[in-house]
């Protein structure tokens, strides 16, 4: 081939489908890729969505960059496939996982001009986001903080429970973490020491199941993870055994109950977020043990909701995927068997999902899309201004179109419900990742809508008390309106901070805030 010519290559290796690009031969030196922005395309659009060198500054490519060259087989100095996996995990596992190749997928020109084409293209500074402005108070809320913390609070789930007049918020401390129930004065009814940290609770049929996530809430592709149902003498004695239903699961974080094969026994749908390696996981129950299918072989499942989509009779699924092939995903039922996934919507690798939800939003018959970016946690931790809530509109057909947009800097979730009963749907949201430069980062925001899709946002004196991972909405009082309770969860300094809150959380800050609507 002479010097002038690009050969592209497509290798099948799922679930990344990459591009070889050689140029230049043993004979001739490489010379440089004319066209380098269709092949950064190209290769990089072909695991994730395409990210251009706009979307963040130098400073972030250039620690960027060279783990994206992991996946392609690219290493420099003394890394290797090996030294990129978690201790214990064994290398015939790790060797399977096919993410950190062991020999170039592309030359090492190919890959040194698309590095040097991003720096070159990128801002070198890093622009200041938009400062977060103190909020006027809400007067619909109460805010009431837990009567019991440990410390420090690492809240890691939080369920309301109307009927018992409760609320169940699972505290991650690796070896004495906890299940734990507070009583509507907000003091402890009990707390169970369990193996692994909860996140997920469901009450389903009467029973109620644990989901745990393993020894800890952080990254991992350790099969950790357990489902239990728990149970005690009766429905409101304290819970003293358990059923252990799965395990061997791989950093799950929800959980969806489902007759998907109308047969009787409802079936379980995980999402095994994982970390390089997880799935979205149905298993199918036949009345005495549980099948698993892989509907999603790739990891980041971050929330499934069961729903009738097209009317047929049978339970179809819809999905959110972040970690890097991020999206929202419908897999429609075949009558007990799940068609590949559809995408409803696509997200950059950048965006942080978080969160959504299906809700009729215009009233008019069809499901529309409640959505959240913001999770800022990884190697691109600045002020993002895409972060925020989203509302996606319904045209039919599920075709979605981006109705409303509020940015929050650290969107964690939204939930929305008719807080103020005055007829329409209002939302409340957390952020994990506020804008902490900012004499007032907004943790927490309640949009009241006036009008069709016009919001005034609010928030309450209190929500810098803690830094909220977790949010249920429900009417816990029984006053017949809704409440809220936020979870608070300090593991770790928040970057950039400059407000000295964090220690106050650690010394101070309740694990639980309970909200209470004040409009009954």
């Amino acid at each position: 081939m002479n010097g002038n010519r690009i050969t592209i290559h497509i290798i099948a290796s799922w679930p990344l489908l990459i591009f070889a690009v050689s140029c230049g031969t043993p004979e001739h030196p490489p010379h440089l890729i004319e066209d380098i922005e269709s092949v950064a395309i190209g290769i990089c659009g072909s695991c994730h969505q395409y990210a251009p060198p706009t979307d963040l500054p130098t400073p972030i490519w250039e620690e960027l960059l060279p783990h994206m060259g992991h996946r392609l087989g690219i290493y420099a100095g003394s890394k290797s496939p090996d030294s990129l996996f978690e201790a214990g995990l064994e290398r015939k596992e790790a060797e399977s996982l096919g993410i950190f190749p062991d020999h170039p997928q592309i030359t090492k020109e190919t890959w040194d001009q698309i590095y040097d084409w991003y720096l070159k293209k990128s801002s070198a500074t890093i622009a200041p986001g938009t400062a977060e402005r103190a909020l006027p108070e809400s007067s619909l809320f109460s805010a009431k903080p837990s009567g019991y913390t440990r410390r420090p609070p690492l809240t890691s789930m939080i369920k309301i429970v109307p009927a018992s007049q409760t609320i169940l918020f699972g505290d991650g401390k690796n070896n004495v973490n906890a299940l734990i129930q507070l009583n509507n004065k907000l003091e402890l009814d009990y707390q169970l020491y369990v193996k692994n940290t909860p996140v997920d609770y469901h009450i389903h049929k009467g029973e109620k199941f644990l989901l745990s996530v393993g020894k800890s809430i952080y990254p991992s592709d350790y099969r950790q993870g357990e489902l239990e149902k728990i149970s005690g003498p009766d429905q409101v004695s304290v819970p003293n055994k358990s059923q252990l239903l799965l395990d061997n699961l791989r950093r799950p974080v929800h959980i969806t109950h489902s007759d998907v094969d109308k047969n009787g026994h409802d079936d379980l749908v995980i999402c095994q977020f994982g970390n390089f390696r997880g799935h979205l996981s149905l298993f199918k129950n036949d009345g005495q043990t549980y099948a698993e299918e892989v509907l999603l072989d790739q990891p980041g499942a971050v929330k499934t909701i069961s729903h009738d989509m097209n009317s047929d009779g049978w339970p179809d699924l819809i999905v959110l995927m972040s970690q890097g092939r991020e999206g929202i995903y419908y897999l429609e039922n075949m009558k007990g068997t799940f068609a590949a996934p559809r995408e409803w919507l696509s997200f950059s690798p950048l965006a942080g999902s978080t969160y959504f939800d299906l809700l009729d939003w215009d009233e008019d018959g069809d499901l529309d899309i409640l959505y959240t970016s913001g999770d800022n946690a990884d190697k691109t931790s600045i002020l993002k201004s895409y972060h925020g809530i989203y509302l996606f509109e319904n045209q039919g057909d599920n075709n979605f179109t981006q109705a409303y947009f509020y940015p929050m800097h650290g969107a964690y979730q939204a939930l929305a419900h008719d807080y103020d009963l005055d007829g329409d749907l209002d939302i409340a949201a957390i952020s994990f990742f506020p804008d902490y430069s900012s004499p007032h980062p907004q943790h927490f925001v309640y949009l009241q809508q006036e009008d069709k899709l016009s919001f005034k946002s609010y928030s309450f004196p209190e929500a810098n008390a803690g830094r909220w991972i977790q949010m249920d909405a429900a009417d816990l009082d029984q006053d017949g309106d809704i409440d809220l309770a936020l979870g608070s969860f300090v593991g770790f300094y928040p970057a950039g901070d400059t407000t000295n809150l964090f220690e106050k959380w650690v010394d101070e800050g309740p694990a639980v805030m309970y909200l209470e609507n004040r409009t009954y």
